[in-house]
């Protein structure tokens, strides 16, 4: 009927084929899902479609529950002001495809979302995203939205928005994007755009210090990305001197080291230390040059008294 859900589940299911549609002309009063899951859910085929109710979804996945869409799943919004999935628990997306036919989102997440794979793509202008993601307050859950873009096609004006609510959390590590948004605000760090505009992830690069016997060298990291900054402290023993840092790339160009830090470049280095004698005595030394001058005039001093004396 227009006012009941077609499955709820709150043990385990799995959907592998068929079709699931909600019915036309559902009371905007009375938003009800298509599927509701309280529990362990797989869909891997199959066609899930919303039905028109405003704020509605093909699948509502509660906070208590755990979703995982992959293969050859479909998910469709089936009406203007409707999801083709809703999330306030743990969703995991490694297939499928999802498609946006209305103004609505075809995923809004206020959940715990992994995305590493699927095709996603919008055919509507004035879509607000295909994916929204906001921290919205749901019973059993408040709100802390989640989202990590591990790959995927994504096709649409616009891909990712945070809605009108809270910020969520979302990062893009990569994913291949037919879109006129700029998504440079979600790429995160390790990852950047390809001459194609999809996300890749950056190739780590590996810092090799050669020990000097002499000092302790120490980085705030060992493998970065190029462009990020690699910081350096040398703390070199007593009677030593720091003389030069010195970082070499594999191809044998010398990195500039300024204000002990260098900029990565896009291959391996080498960070070597070199020393010299310390030209300033330590604090033990100034102590004992002290004591023996002071003693040397107190001496020049007491003998010029006693010289004085045999005059008189």
């Amino acid at each position: 009927t227009k006012n009941m859900v077609a499955i709820d589940n709150k043990g385990t299911l799995n959907i592998e084929a068929g079709k699931i549609s909600g019915v036309a002309g559902v009371s905007v009063d009375t938003p009800i899902s298509v599927i509701l899951n309280q529990g362990t859910m797989t869909v891997s085929g199959g066609t899930i479609k919303s039905n028109d109710g405003e704020l509605s979804a093909g699948i509502h996945n509660l906070a208590n529950g755990t979703l995982t869409i992959t293969g050859d799943a479909k998910i469709e919004t089936g009406g203007e002001k409707s999801w083709g999935l809703l999330n306030y628990g743990t969703t995991n997306i490694d297939g499928g495809t999802f498609a946006q036919k209305y103004q609505y989102s075809v995923i809004q997440n206020s959940g715990d979302m992994n995305i590493t794979g699927g095709t996603f793509n919008s055919t509507e202008e004035d879509a607000y995203a295909l994916i929204t993601n906001e921290n919205v307050a749901n019973e059993g859950r408040e709100g802390n939205a989640s989202l990590i873009i591990d790959g995927g096609d994504y096709t649409g004006n616009i891909v990712l928005s945070y809605g009108t609510s809270n910020k969520g959390e979302a990062v893009i590590n990569k994913g291949e994007f037919d879109t006129n948004q700029d998504l440079s605000s979600y790429i995160a760090l390790g990852s950047e755009f390809d001459s194609e505009g999809n996300v890749v992830k950056k190739a780590l690069h590996n810092i090799e210090v050669k020990e000097n016997e002499n000092a302790k060298i120490e980085l705030d990291k060992n493998s970065t990305f190029e462009g990020d900054t690699v910081n350096i402290v040398v703390t070199p023993k007593e009677g030593y001197d720091v003389d030069k840092i010195i970082v070499t790339s594999a191809s044998g160009e010398k990195i500039e080291v300024k204000d002990g830090s260098f900029v990565m470049p896009a291959e391996d280095v080498t960070l070597e230390v070199t020393l010299k004698e310390s030209t300033n005595p330590n604090t033990g030394d100034n102590i004992v040059t002290f004591l023996v001058v002071g003693l040397m005039t107190l001496v020049a001093i007491v003998s010029g008294v006693i010289v004085l004396k045999k005059n008189n």
